[in-house]
């Protein structure tokens, strides 16, 4: 390791030149104004504020990270170039303080920080604060921004007494004269340069998997970020995010399964990025694959409506192929699939000891793929009677396997009779596609409470328009307004004399009639 010293200007010209560039495998830029204004008051206190950590190669990479909203030049033909592998986040502030536009410009939220010239250099508070526009008062704050724009320093700085113009000058000759360590790690190995990026961040700030994988599998022809980015955007319709920290953990988990068959957070640190590049295509197409299952075959057209986002973890082992369309599958290892899907929305089998069922489901995903006539998915499936008495609440497990139960009924519009248009309606995720049966106003007039009205039994597919038509009739007076009542009945899974019973007799019956729904997916 080279050791030497570099001063703020020097940084940001070299920054601004391309000199010094972000590695695609960084990253973004994650702090807070307050903690950009912390390190400006360090600077001026003379507190130390860490070294920073360059690797130099003589390969100019395909692929860089802005310095916050600073593209870095499109250079070629130089000896060497310097990545940051530690400390980005300081070198993008301090590359701020002669260029606001690098943390501002792309985030309107964004809080310009001022030095206070009331404040006293023993004060334990930091005299870089940052504020809205309407709490600054300019005869005590002073926009950090202009310090080190002499243009603009001299005529923020006419109007101002001699005693804050002297402090002034003061910020701006440490400002200008301080000089930050460096050290600089000289290699043109790719392997080492991840190896020295993963010790670097996980002894320091915290880096998630995600990132550091993002490190070990990078090359110049393979950036997981971006890899990772599209998929998302691919996948948008069933409401994963690439931005998503939860979404992008269980796509890596994806990966494990494949790789590995695990699931683990831990076990994304086992991945080998060569073998990541190698496969991402079979792992990729294994997702899509596995999301095309669900909508298919049991009409979940949106993420937020699997009972468990990890079930996608074992379906991707048993779909992932190199081949773009998917392989082939029997009906045999359909109806294998679709059962274990029930079986582990009723029985609730993934609320605990994930780490230990999801590896076995993985397994049996690799012997049912293998062999249509495997002896798959054995676990315990006891179903809890009482599901359908639980409180409706799009984001419960109870509450989303209700909804996928309904989904496969085909079910109907309750006033025209015409089937519900599942795909638009589950995959947009309207909570106001699902509303009582017996509506809440007319059950309350007669006295029930919400524990017996909210409960799963008395909900069903009921559209915002066909609900408004209902209002808050008797059921025995709105079923004049229902279409095709013997039809609409049938696919909602309720008894056929529904609008006639008393409530409790049609919770009774209807909590039957889905009991025996259920015994009957998991035979």
């Amino acid at each position: 390791m080279e050791q030497s010293n570099i001063t703020i200007e020097d940084l940001y010209s070299q920054v601004k030149k391309g000199t010094i560039r972000v590695p695609a495998f960084q990253r973004g830029f994650v702090w807070t104004a307050e903690q950009v204004g912390l390190l400006y008051d360090s600077l001026y206190k003379g507190f130390p504020i860490g070294n920073v950590l360059f690797w130099e190669t003589s390969n100019l990479l395909k692929h860089d990270k802005k310095v916050g909203s600073f593209d870095s030049p499109n250079l070629k033909g130089m000896q060497t170039y310097q990545y940051v592998l530690d400390g980005q986040q300081r070198l993008t502030s301090l590359c701020a303080l002669f260029n606001r536009d690098i943390l501002a410009v792309d985030n309107p939220d964004w809080l310009d920080i001022y030095f206070d010239m009331e404040g006293s250099l023993e004060d334990i508070k930091s005299l870089f604060i940052p504020l809205k526009e309407d709490e600054v008062d300019l005869e005590r704050y002073f926009p950090v921004y202009k310090i080190m724009d002499s243009v603009e320093y001299r005529r923020a700085t006419r109007e101002l007494t001699d005693e804050k113009a002297d402090k002034l000058d003061k910020v701006m000759r440490k400002l200008s004269t301080k000089v930050i360590p460096i050290e600089k790690m000289k290699t043109d190995d790719m392997k080492l340069v991840s190896m020295v990026f993963e010790r670097v961040n996980t002894a320091g700030t915290d880096l998630d998997h995600y990132q550091l994988l993002a490190a070990w599998s990078w090359s110049e022809d393979f950036v997981l970020q971006e890899k990772f980015k599209e998929l998302a955007d691919e996948l948008e319709e069933f409401g994963l995010d690439g931005n998503n920290s939860t979404h992008v953990d269980l796509l890596l988990k994806c990966c494990t399964s494949v790789l590995l068959k695990k699931s683990s957070t831990e076990s994304i640190i086992d991945l080998n990025g060569q073998e990541v590049r190698e496969k991402f295509s079979q792992i990729e197409n294994g997702i899509k694959s596995s999301i095309q299952f669900l909508k298919d075959e049991l009409k979940v057209f949106n993420i937020k409506y699997l009972p468990y986002p990890s079930m996608l973890i074992p379906l991707t082992k048993f779909f992932a192929t190199p081949k773009a369309m998917g392989d082939a599958y029997s009906n045999k290892q359909r109806e294998m699939l679709v059962k274990w899907f029930w079986k582990v929305g009723f029985s609730k089998h993934y609320s605990n000891a994930i780490d230990t069922k999801i590896p076995k489901d993985i397994e049996d995903m690799e012997k049912l793929r293998a062999d249509e006539n495997a002896n798959v998915f054995n676990f315990r499936s006891k179903f809890d009677s009482e599901l359908f008495k639980n409180k409706f609440n799009v984001n419960t497990i109870a509450t989303k396997v209700f909804i996928v139960l309904l989904a496969n009924q085909n079910p109907k519009s309750f006033i025209s009779g015409s089937s519900i248009d599942l795909q638009t309606k589950l995959r947009i995720g309207y909570k106001t596609e699902f509303h009582h049966i017996f509506p809440q106003k007319h059950l309350e007039r007669l006295g029930k409470d919400k524990s017996e009205i909210n409960v799963l039994t008395n909900f069903c597919f009921l559209s915002k328009s066909d609900n408004n038509k209902i209002k808050d009739l008797d059921p025995k007076d709105y079923k004049r307004l229902v279409g095709k009542p013997d039809s609409v009945l049938k696919h909602a899974i309720c008894p056929s004399n529904t609008f006639d019973l008393a409530y409790d007799d049609f919770i009774e019956q209807r909590n039957k009639m889905l009991l025996d729904e259920v015994n009957k997916l998991l035979k």
